[in-house]
Order: structure tokens, then sequence, then C-alpha cells
């Protein structure tokens, strides 16, 4: 077949080219063969790259570097000199170079025409320009066509990357092609520049591109402490199928696997870690998903499922800071350095996580022993987990020595937020003797005249570590941020006795410092996604299952930062911390004897008095015609209750329950004895009142309100009943056989007053005295002389009882 005819045949298949360009053959025999090739696979509906690795050996001098203009004697098809992110290289003489395209008149048409570059390198007469991707871009170029009667950008094509050995990537290769599929099946990319491999989408105009799918991507790095992506996205809809990786050379390492910058419809369906190291050192440790936002500039939402995050400790999991939803599903995360999980608004943004059936585990080698690991970090916002395994992580050890068990906390302090709540980051079995290192993360808020205030308390080594709320012999130490190294900070704990510190109010009071954490040790860290002092600020957790190791910035009394239908605990946790406050819709794990509290928070504590007499919390807004028992503390039959479809069988009449009687009567019954007591724990003895199917007993003095009754039985009912003391009365003669009244002043008695009980200062002998009232304030007392000798009314104070 002569070259015309091929060149013919290529025209009619090539997608973008006008019947126009075929009058021109191409010239050059290699170049004149790989056409051909091409047009051979026409029948097949894509472009493979081994078609469109080109060379050649233009005679324009690149001895001297700088700005140039090659002269090709024929443009291969996907070469054009107008194209915004094409890179060619060039080898043979010289040190050889990846230039970036800027220009030239080459159309991938087959004709001559010309590209523009600026090199940094001399080359030598003799050397060699062509294809910066074996083949890769430009087949990624030529495989778009323009749609039909549009002025919109090619797009469209398949390419296959040709099976066999592996392909040289020596600059980025950009895909720009909306509706393009890319297969990697079978073969792999060696990336040898300290760039994205392969960029999908424009690096600055995420909508320019869309709908371009990548099929088993598979890299191999060749630069040593490479910290650039393997993958790099800013396109819309991208689908990303089967990322993997090959082992590079030595230390040569990416950034991370796949970079999403501002695709809001991104979806990665598997990826495996098996090959390439991610970087990981003192100065960067990369994730092998990232999203970096920020917000508004980088909005990335994503689905990511079916992955295999295994890196056996060198990186980290999945980091999303672009503030936009992201869900993880049907993976498994573990082996990882510093997190599994890092997301939330600490980049801006409002979107939540979820992760769904994710398998998390951390292996204790991973990481320096005191540095511990998060099995998620969220910066504010709000994290989902649904799976029957939470995020893992694993909280430090510092000592492995002797008997005695350290609780180490770190108070965080800004320098104009104040304190934060004390947050747990590690313990230590200690002997009492040897010195402890201990170790904790840089927060980004604690400068300047910041501190870190270090807490120790000590644990007997059983049940849930202690926590530190209020006042106690806890300080340790306090730490000037500039001490501390990029990373961490550091103290030597010599055992000497703590100084008393009182933490900021957990129940009350102004908000503390809600810091935003780059890094915190535990199973899920809830931070806040900057440093502020606003109540909503920390992030709130929502799982089927909540465990142990949790550490929330947030307070106590500020709400529940956890909600959860099932609470259990484990061994290692700050269950018993008062960090976070959970809302449990279980009593707790059945294992375990003490379930798990419900608290419920009324008021914020910065209310004031704003919200006096407001309906309660637990509120059982209708119960019927009554009796309704709304609460049972105790069921006399259990069973009966289990086996009943709703739970809530007839009440029984052994059974302890509270309730409403009818409407507006409220009722309390126990099926032995109801008890009461003030200013004491429950025993036998320190009751108050106590009522039981007998009497009614008092063991305090019982007092009716002024303007009130009391009535026994059928008697007449009583509002007073009072103690007076007269005011002296003189010493009278009482005649033989007689009687004389004498007037007492009782200031407050009242003439409807009875009195009775009255009590002489002195022996009355042969008197008698009876006493009545005649008038306010006055007690008419009758003294009465039955012998047959005189005596005498004894002078002084007389006291009776007055009944009202």
């Amino acid at each position: 077949m002569s070259n015309f005819l091929r060149a013919a045949l290529l025209v009619l298949t090539m997608g973008g080219c006008s019947i126009a360009q075929t009058n021109t053959p191409p010239s050059g025999g290699a170049q004149s063969d790989a056409l051909a090739q091409s047009a051979s696979h026409a029948n097949r509906g894509a472009k493979y790259t081994a078609d469109f690795d080109w060379s050649q050996k233009p005679s324009t001098d690149l001895s001297v570097l700088g700005a140039k203009t090659a002269e090709l004697s024929s443009c291969p098809l996907g070469v054009n000199g107008s194209e915004s992110e094409y890179w060619v290289y060039i080898s043979g003489e010289g040190k050889p170079e990846a230039v970036k395209v800027t220009g030239g008149t080459c159309n991938g048409d087959g004709r001559p025409g010309t590209l523009q570059f600026t090199t940094v390198n001399a080359h030598g007469r003799g050397y060699t320009l062509g294809s910066a991707s074996d083949g890769l871009q430009e087949a990624s170029i030529a495989a778009r066509a323009r749609p039909a009667n549009s002025k919109m950008r090619p797009e469209g094509g398949r390419v296959i990357v040709s099976p066999g050995a592996d392909i040289e990537i020596h600059a980025r290769v950009s895909i720009r092609a909306a509706y393009q599929t890319i297969d990697f099946s079978g073969t792999a990319f060696n990336c040898y520049m300290d760039d994205d491999c392969i960029m999908v989408g424009d690096p600055e105009k995420s909508i320019w591109f869309r709908n371009i799918t990548l099929i088993a991507p598979s890299g191999r790095p060749q630069v040593p402490g490479g910290s650039h992506p393997m993958i790099e996205v800013n396109a819309q809809k991208t689908r990303i199928i089967d990322v993997s990786t090959r082992s590079g050379e030595g230390a040569s390492t990416f950034g991370s696997y796949v970079q999403v910058d501002d695709d809001q419809a991104f979806l990665l369906d598997g990826l495996d870690t098996g090959g390439a190291k991610i970087k990981c050192d003192e100065t960067f440790c990369g994730s092998y998903v990232t999203a970096p936002g920020p917000f508004n500039k980088w909005s990335a939402v994503g689905w990511l499922k079916n992955m295999n995050v295994s890196p056996g400790c060198h990186g980290n999991g999945i980091d999303w800071q672009s503030g936009n939803t992201l869900r993880v599903s049907d993976s498994v995360i573990q082996g990882f350095h510093q997190f599994g999980v890092r997301t939330g608004h600490g980049r801006g943004g409002y979107g939540g996580t979820e992760l769904d059936n994710v398998y998390m585990e951390v292996g204790n080698a991973c990481g320096a022993a005191e540095n511990g690991a998060a099995g998620a970090i969220v910066q504010g916002g709000m994290l989902t987990v649904r799976s029957e395994r939470t995020p893992t992580g694993t909280i430090p050890k510092f000592q492995d020595l002797g008997s005695n068990f350290y609780a180490y906390f770190i108070v965080l302090n800004h320098p104009t937020l104040g304190d934060s709540v004390p947050l747990p980051m590690g313990w230590a079995k200690t002997d009492g003797s040897t010195p402890v290192p201990v170790s904790w993360p840089v927060v980004r808020g604690v400068t300047g005249t910041g501190r870190y205030k270090l807490l120790r308390a000590r644990w007997d080594g059983k049940g849930f570590k202690p926590a530190i709320s209020g006042s106690g012999d806890w300080l340790i130490a306090t730490i000037d941020p500039a001490s501390c190294n990029p990373a961490r900070c550091k103290f030597t704990d010599t055992h000497a006795s703590p100084k008393t510190f009182t933490s900021v109010s957990t129940l009350g009071g102004a908000p503390p410092y809600f810091p935003m954490l780059d890094f915190w040790p535990g199973n899920i860290i809830l931070a806040s996604a900057r440093d502020t002092q606003n109540l909503s600020a920390p992030a709130k957790l929502f799982t089927d299952l909540a465990t142990d190791g949790i550490v929330s910035v947030g307070r106590y009394v500020d709400g529940p930062a956890v909600f959860s239908e099932f609470c259990s605990y484990g061994s290692t946790g700050y269950a018993a911390s008062i960090y976070p406050a959970r809302s449990c819709s279980d009593p707790g794990a059945p294992t375990y004897g003490l379930k798990r509290g419900w608290i419920l928070q009324s008021q914020s504590a910065q209310s004031g008095n704003s919200f006096a007499n407001y309906k309660g919390r637990l509120n059982f807004l209708t119960t019927g015609s009554g009796p309704a028992p709304l609460i049972t503390w105790e069921d006399s039959t259990p069973e009966k209750t289990l086996s009943h479809i709703l739970t809530r069988p007839s009440a029984e009449l052994t059974d302890s329950d509270s309730g409403m009687f009818a409407k507006g009567i409220q009722y309390t019954r126990a099926n032995l004895e109801i008890r009461n007591y003030v200013g004491t724990l429950p025993d036998k003895a320190n009751w108050k009142e106590r009522l039981t199917g007998n009497e009614k007993s008092f063991a305090v003095p019982v007092t009716i309100a002024p303007g009130n009754t009391l009535t026994v039985g059928s008697g007449s009912p009583l509002s007073q009943m009072k103690m007076f003391s007269t005011k002296p009365v003189e010493r009278r003669p009482v005649p033989p056989q007689s009687c004389i009244d004498l007037a007492g002043a009782a200031p407050g008695l009242t003439a409807n007053d009875m009195v009775t009980g009255i009590k002489p200062p002195a022996p009355l002998g042969n008197l008698s005295v009876t006493g009545y009232t005649v008038a306010a304030d006055s007690v008419n007392l009758h003294f009465c002389n039955a012998s047959t000798a005189a005596g005498n009314v004894p002078a002084g104070s007389y006291s009776f009882l007055a009944v009202h």
C-alpha cells in the first residue's frame, strides 16, 4: 500500500480531522508505519498507545539552552503545538529532559510543522525528540473528536495502553477529553518526574472536562522521596476503577495514589496498596487518597469503595479536607502510620463524612510507640459510621514497668481563648522511679504566650482510666510551645509530686477553648474546625456502635458529642472520661455489669435565667385516662414484659412505678416501702421520711406553713400549735379553798387559741392552774387552792401550748 493510501485510510478513521487533510501524505518510513498501524486498529474503536509512541531527530540546534522552535518533518497523530498541557521528551545527546510545548504549527495531521518549547539543558546534534509518555498523551489527544456542528472542545474516545512492557512517563500526562475512557489493564507506567503522573482535567478549571474514566491505572514511582500524587483529578464526574501501583526503585515514593481537587461527583471503585509506598517521614506523611481543599476552591465530593488500604505503616489512609461530602464503603483501612481517615471542615465547608462497612485496624508497630495513631480525626462537622467495627487507633503507652499506673492529659492553652478541656493522650505503667518519656502532638493554636499544661492522674490499673474534672493534684508541667519540635512536644516525668490544678468548668460558665487538631491519638477524635469558643464547633459522631477511645474537645454540659444505637466498652479507652458525652438508646455492653447512663442537658450553660419554667426534656405528652404508669422502677415480672409484643404488659401489684392516676393526679408506688433521703446516701438508718403499708414515719420536724391546717381523723382543722411564754408574773397569795385569775402578757396569742400544757416557773404546791384566752396577746391564768392552808402563786414566766 502506498503512503498516500495509508494516509487517506488513516484520515477516514481519525476523530476530529477533516477530509481535506488527506491530500498531503506523511513522509518518513517509520512515521508512515506508525500511521498505518493506527489505521489498522480503527475497526476496534480505540487508540492503542504503542501506535502513538513517536520520535524524530530534528535538525533544530538545541546546543544552547533556552526558547526553541523545533521543526518536525511530519507532525504525528496527537502531536499538537496548540495543546494547553502537552510535553515532549528530548534524549540521546546531553542530559535528557521533558519540556512543555508552548506553541507551534503542528496539528497532528502528518504534515510538517513546528513545536515551541524552552530547554534547561543543552543537547548536541543527533538528539531525539519524541513522546514523553510512550504515546499515552498523544493517544488521548488523537482519540477525541469534536461533536458535529459544535464549537465545544473535542471529546470522547477510548484509549488502550498497549499491553506488554511498562510505559515510560517523563512528564505529566493530561487527560483533557470529556467522556473519554483510558484502559491501563495489564500494564504499568513508570513515573520519572517529581510531578503528577496523570492529570485528569485542567489544573485550574474543573468544569471544563467531565465523565472521564480510568480503568486499572497502575504506576511505579521512580523519584526518591517523591511527594506528588500518582493521579490528580480536577474535572467533574471522574470514574477511576481498580487503582494499584508497582514497587518503585529504592526510596522512590508517591505523595498519594489519588488526589481529588474539585470533582463534585468523584468515584473511586477499587484501590490496592500492595505496591509503591507513600512518602512518610518527619516532614511529610502522605495519604493514599486525598482531597486537599480548601472549600470553595477545591470542594470535592467523593464516593470511595472496595478499597484495600493496607500500607504496612507507610502513610495514612484518607485525608479528605475539601469540606464536602465523603462516603467510604465496603473497604479495609489498616496498618496506617498516623490516621485512617481525616475529614471535616478544617479548611472550610459543611459536608459530612460517612463510613459504611469499613474495616479499620491499626498495627501496634505503626508509628513510634509514644506517638499513637487515630482511627478517624474529624475537624468539625459530622462523622457517620455504619459498621460493626468503628474506627480504631492506638493510645500511646509511654512506659511498661512496675505496678504504678499513670494516665496523662494535656490542657491546651490558647493565647487569647484560654484553656481547653483536658484531653487524654497516653498512659504509662511505671516502677515509680524510672523517668517516663512523655510526648504529644503539636497543636497549631498553641503559640506565642500559649502553653501546654501536662496533667497526670493515678490509675489503679483496673476498669476505666480516670478522668480530669474540677480541681485536684494533677499538674506536673507547663510547657512553652517554643520548646517543641515542629511535630511533637516532649517532657520527662520524674515522678515529682503534682501541683493543684483546676480545669475549665464542664458544667457551666464561659465556653472553653475548642481547638482544631491536625492529629491526636485515639479511636475517634472529635475536634473543632478552627480555634474558637463557638459551642457548635466541636464535631459530632453518629454511629451504630460507639466504643471507648473517643476523644472530644467539647464539654459535657453542652450536649452529647456521640449519638449511638449501641455503646460498648473496651479495656484501653477513656470510657469513664467526661469527654465526650454520649446519647445511647441501649443500656450498654451486654458483657459489662454496669450500664451506661443516659444524659439529658436541660439548658445551655450560658442560658442564665432566660428560660425559667419551661417544659421538661422528658415529656409524656399524653397519658390517657389513667391510671397510667410512665416509669417502672422495678418490674416484678420481667419475663412477662420481655415476652409481650410491645414489652408493655399490664402492671402488677408488686411493681414499683410512677405515673398519672388521672388527669392532673400524679402517683408514686412501691412494692414494699417508699423512702425519701436528704443530704445523705440511701441506707437503712438515715431516711427522713418513710411510707410503708402500715404507717407514715418522719425523721425530721414536721411544719405546717402559716395559713394551712392539719386535720387528724374526723377532728377539727388545726392551723397552728405553738409554745408561748408569758412575761414575768408577780407572786400573789391564794386564800384557802378559793381561786384567783391573773393576766399574763403573751405577745402573738390570739383570742381564739386553745391553751393547754401550762408549765409554771416553780412548784405550785397546793395550787392548780389552768388557762384560757380572753383577748389577743394575753392569757388568763386561773389558780385554785383546794386546801385549808394558804398558798402563793410562784413568780416568774409561765409556758404553755396554744392550739389554733
